[in-house]
């Protein structure tokens, strides 16, 4: 899913990612709910409003208030909103673009070549 745009977008799934990890690092989320929420933008893209975090399945309402509270989020409902704007659709991940499938996958991928804690194998989701 980080695999999604190029530049500053791309900066900006890698900050909401370092954000999330922050909160599993600190003890206020589990690594699950970074899960959903990786889940849920692979599944429908970049957030319109930043309200959508309450939709996201699992996820506890106080995480929920948490990223929409975060800066890392609310760049990224302004820059969907601001790609759908100028007429690009918004940012989606590479996955619903391209056709590729496992866009979580993909993501987790990427983010462990860049050097960042993955979640997900940690957890013993992905082999």
């Amino acid at each position: 899913m980080a695999v999604l745009c190029h530049g500053t977008a791309g900066a900006q799934w890698l900050d909401l990612d370092g954000f999330m990890q922050e909160q599993i690092v600190t003890g206020w989320w589990s690594p699950q709910e970074r899960f959903l929420v990786l889940q849920h933008l692979d599944a429908h893209g970049a957030p319109h409003v930043k309200e959508e975090a309450w939709s996201i399945e699992g996820l506890s309402n106080p995480s929920a208030a948490q990223l929409m509270a975060s800066s890392q989020w609310l760049k990224l409902v302004a820059e969907s909103k601001h790609s759908a704007s100028n007429g690009s659709g918004g940012l989606r991940p590479r996955s619903a673009v391209d056709g590729r499938t496992s866009g979580a996958i993909q993501f987790e991928s990427a983010m462990a070549e860049n050097g960042v804690f993955d979640a997900s194998r940690e957890m013993g989701m992905i082999s």
